[in-house]
Order: structure tokens, then sequence, then C-alpha cells
């Protein structure tokens, strides 16, 4: 008989098309899922189903390079990282962690992969078909940096607008990367605040990019919107 795996899934969406991308319990992904929807969009980028081909991908010196830093920041093996279980059906097919999932979407389509980080490290929790977009779904300092890092290894710079909240009031609203959203260096006003109430705080990554323009904009249009009463500055110029 086979096993029930309980599962939960990210939303990614890309140019009107979207897609669940489901982790299994030991929190991997079927690359099978994948690439049959990279497949429905081969149209769009001009790319054949040999520019898809998972095995093809672990031949290239990109694999290598991910395999080779994901093992030192993680401290695992390849075999925990990608593995094959044999058989047809959803729970058959090569997995991987989600990392490489991203290493493998940006491969085939930069863009894409694109869509694919932002999913990942903003993500909407999709379970039993209820989309909850509760603070509990926020990725912790530890869970955000270890894919912050593992991104930097790739080349790429990481840039987020955050918020603080209390009591489920949003009373502050940055841009960061790093570690910045969880940092208590901070203006003396934001510090005698969360002195108050013993730093009982909520910590939130509201959207990830790639573009630090992008997410300074973010910021300013955040501030201006919610007059977040910790805030000194209107964004974009505040060393906050």
């Amino acid at each position: 008989m086979s096993e029930i795996i309980e599962t939960k899934s990210y939303k990614i969406e890309f140019e009107g098309h979207e897609i669940l991308i489901t982790l299994d319990k030991e929190g991997f992904v079927n690359l099978s899922e994948v690439t049959s929807w990279i497949n429905q969009l081969r149209m769009m980028f001009s790319i054949t189903k040999s520019d898809i081909s998972v095995k093809k991908w672990k031949d290239t010196d990109e694999y290598k390079a991910e395999i080779v830093g994901l093992t030192e920041i993680l401290h695992k093996v390849e075999a925990q990282l990608i593995r094959s279980r044999g058989g047809r059906g959803k729970h058959n097919g090569t997995f991987c962690i989600p990392e490489l999932a991203v290493a493998y979407v940006s491969w085939v389509n930069r863009s894409l992969g694109v869509a694919f980080r932002a999913a990942f490290f903003n993500p909407v929790i999709v379970t039993n078909s209820h989309i909850d977009y509760s603070s509990n779904n926020m990725p912790s300092r530890e869970e955000y940096l270890k894919t912050h890092e593992i991104m930097l290894t790739s080349g790429m710079k990481v840039f987020y607008v955050y918020w603080h909240t209390i009591n489920d009031e949003i009373v502050y609203v940055g841009k960061g990367t790093g570690d910045r959203a969880w940092s208590t260096n901070r203006s003396q006003t934001w510090i005698d605040a969360m002195e108050s109430i013993d730093y009982d705080y909520q910590v939130d990554i509201v959207k990830t990019y790639f573009d630090e323009d992008a997410a300074y904009r973010h910021e300013a249009q955040l501030i201006k919107e919610l007059n977040p009463r910790l805030n000194i500055s209107d964004g974009h110029t505040s060393k906050l």
C-alpha cells in the first residue's frame, strides 16, 4: 500500500501562469512537477524539451558548483540534497531541496528563476487548498539567512522590505538585506518603544527584491500608506 505523504505547497506566479510547488514531508521538491510546468511555458521562451532536461542540468558546471556550495553551507552530502525515487506517480522521480530546485529553474531561464526565488523567500503557503497569509508562515531569521547565504554564493544580491509589529499593529517599516530586519541597532524612538514591551515584537519579510531601488520604492510606499509610529523618515533616505 502506498504511503500517504503530507505536503505543503508554495504558490509561484509568472506572467499570468500559476503553479503550486509541493514539498513532501522531508522538505523535498519533485522536479518532475517543476519540469511539467516549465514545459507548458516552452513556447514563451523558445526552448526545447532538451533545454529543460534535469539529466542535462546535472551534467553542467553550474550544477556541480551549486552542490559544492550547498554541501559546504548545509554540511550535507549530495545524496542528502537530491535523490531519485523509482517508479511512477507524484511521490516518485527526482527530488531535491528547494535551493536546488531554484538553481535548476534559473538554469532553464533566469526570469523564471527570479520568480522561484521570490516565492521561496516570501512564500504564500497553501495547505489543503487554503491560502494562509498569516505571519506564522514567515521565515525565521535562521531560515532566511540560510537561504540568503546560499543565494549570495550564486552571485545574487538580495534586498527586502520588512516590518515590525506589536500586537498586530505595524509599527515600523524598513528596507534591508542580510539580517537587517532582526537588528536592534535602531533609533532611540524605536529602542524606547521596544524596551517598554521587553522586545516582544514580530519581524515579517514583506517582499524580496533583486533590485535595490525597487525595494526602496516599496518601503517608501508602505511608510506613506501605513504611517508607522516608529518610523522617523519617509523611507529611502532612512538609516534605520
